[in-house]
C-alpha cells in the first residue's frame, strides 16, 4: 500500500523570457601589480526594448576604496551605466593599487542597483566579489649561496 502525503505539489516556472542584466562573474581575481580589474555587466537574458540605467557601485569588505587612489586599496567608484535596446555589455575598469605592504589577500563588492525604472527587468547577479591578490610575498634565503671556510677557522658567518 503506498501513500502520498502531501498529495498537491508547488511548481515554481521562472520567466525565463524576461529581461535580465546583472554581473558575469560572481567573483573576479586580480594580482595587485595588475592595476586593475576589468568587471562585466551585461544583459544575460532577454531583451529589455528601453532604455535602462543601472548604478554600479563599489564597496569596500577587507579591501578599502578610495575615490583619488590616494589612500587606499582600489579606486572606489560610483557610476551609471546606460542599457539601450542594443545594448548588451559594459565593461567597469576598476584601478588596483599596488602598494609594498606584506598583506592577505583582499577583497571588496560591487554592487547594482536600477536607477530607471523599467518594467519586468531583473536584475541578477547584482552583486560580485574582487579578490585582490597580494604581490609582496616575503623571501627567505642565504646571500651569498655558497660560502667557503677552511676547516681550522672553527666558525663561519652566514647572512
Amino acid at each position: 500500500y503506498l501513500t502520498f502525503a502531501p498529495d498537491v505539489m508547488t511548481v515554481n516556472i521562472i520567466d525565463n523570457e524576461e529581461p535580465r542584466i546583472g554581473f558575469a562573474h560572481s567573483n573576479y581575481v586580480v594580482q595587485e601589480s595588475e592595476g586593475f580589474v576589468s568587471v562585466e555587466v551585461g544583459v544575460l537574458n532577454g531583451e529589455h526594448g528601453t532604455n535602462a540605467t543601472f548604478r554600479v557601485t563599489t564597496v569596500s569588505g577587507t579591501a578599502v576604496g578610495d575615490p583619488n587612489l590616494s589612500n587606499g586599496d582600489y579606486q572606489s567608484v560610483k557610476m551609471d551605466l546606460v542599457f539601450g535596446p542594443s545594448t548588451t555589455q559594459h565593461t567597469v575598469n576598476i584601478f588596483i593599487y599596488d602598494d609594498s605592504l606584506l598583506e592577505p589577500n583582499e577583497t571588496f563588492f560591487l554592487e547594482m542597483s536600477l536607477i530607471s525604472h523599467v518594467p519586468n527587468v531583473t536584475i541578477y547577479p547584482n552583486f560580485t566579489t574582487v579578490t585582490i591578490v597580494d604581490n609582496e610575498g616575503l623571501t627567505i634565503g642565504f646571500n651569498p649561496v655558497q660560502y667557503t671556510v677552511n676547516e681550522q677557522s672553527g666558525s663561519v658567518e652566514v647572512n
